[in-house]
């Protein structure tokens, strides 16, 4: 918790005095795609690792809750339905994947949800606590925030939704984030962003508008409210297969916004189309090889920047 407060209040710091504004404006657009590249791997590898935790095809070892069988069912279908507007996917899966919890819950005598009146409690960490959180985690936790869940999901907002590019700034996200881990983390809450793979995630599945969150935030505040912590041994029934294939299609979503990397006012020559296309894989490489996006995005900006000296002097050679 005091981790959240003291990259919240990073955040919202570099969001008021637009500070995020600066980082934005001199970030290459291939530097971002790669950011968004590298975090959609990323999510695909920790999907792949989720599958992979089932217990895999048949043998003595094999479930019929969480199997290969269930991913691949999955994949299939949410595929099929990949550009459809009326199939929802996610909602038709979560819902087989509940169903699946649910028996798997009366079999293993597991202790079943029950209604009750349950509310936060407000939480004040040491000031040692703050001191070894904001140390080991916030200071670790501000390249990725930043970069991922405020210019790349700014970035990607105006991708998917450029009539409300006036509200998509990263002056907005940062204060939001800002305040929402200073506020959420007091009464108990672990330190969390909107994220580009989230808003990816929720666009594919169908979600075109805040409705979308704001009804989904209701049913969580009604949930955690009625039955709180009765509700943990349903959720850790709840296949992986079918979990791990959500998030990879989450992943595959955010990658793919990667593909628009061209910069304004970049000559359409295949050499520029070369130069930016290698920022993306250089950034995203650096990101996931390291899994780290401070380090993705600092390697990214210095070949960037080694690009455009190059280039001023090949230019003033040719004059």
């Amino acid at each position: 918790m005091s981790a959240g407060i003291g990259v919240g209040s990073m955040i919202l710091i570099l969001g008021i005095t637009r500070t995020i504004k600066i980082i934005e404006k001199w970030t290459p657009i291939p530097v971002v795609r790669g950011i968004q590249l590298g975090a959609g791997v990323t999510l695909i590898i920790k999907a792949a690792d989720m599958v992979r935790k089932s217990s895999g095809w048949g043998g003595s070892s094999w479930k019929w809750n969480d199997n290969y069988e269930w991913a691949i069912l999955s994949f299939i279908f949410v595929f099929t339905f990949y550009s459809s507007k009326r199939v929802p996917s996610a909602l038709i899966l979560f819902i087989v994947g509940l169903i699946i919890a649910l028996i798997k819950v009366f079999r293993s005598d597991s202790i079943l949800p029950s209604a009750s009146f349950n509310y936060p409690e407000v939480i004040v960490p040491t000031l040692e606590e703050f001191k070894v959180g904001f140390l080991s985690a916030s200071l670790g936790q501000l390249p990725l925030t930043a970069l991922n869940s405020v210019i790349a999901l700014a970035a990607l907002a105006n991708d998917l939704f450029p009539e409300r590019s006036s509200l998509n700034t990263v002056g907005r996200i940062s204060i939001s984030i800002g305040l929402m881990n200073i506020i959420g983390c007091f009464f108990g809450s672990t330190p969390y962003c909107h994220g580009s793979g989230g808003l990816a995630g929720q666009y594919r599945f169908g979600a075109r508008s805040e409705v979308s969150i704001l009804i989904l935030g209701f049913f969580k505040l009604i949930l955690g409210i009625l039955f709180g912590k009765t509700l943990t041994s349903l959720l850790n029934y709840f296949p992986m297969s079918i979990l791990g294939l959500m998030l990879f299609v989450s992943g595959a979503e955010l990658s793919s916004a990667a593909r628009n990397f061209v910069r304004k006012g970049d000559h359409d020559d295949d050499e520029t189309k070369k130069k930016n296309f290698t920022l993306v894989i250089v950034t995203a490489g650096l990101l996931v090889g390291f899994q780290n996006d401070g380090i993705g995005y600092i390697g990214g900006m210095l070949v960037s920047l080694l690009f455009f000296i190059t280039h001023y002097f090949q230019h003033r050679r040719s004059s």
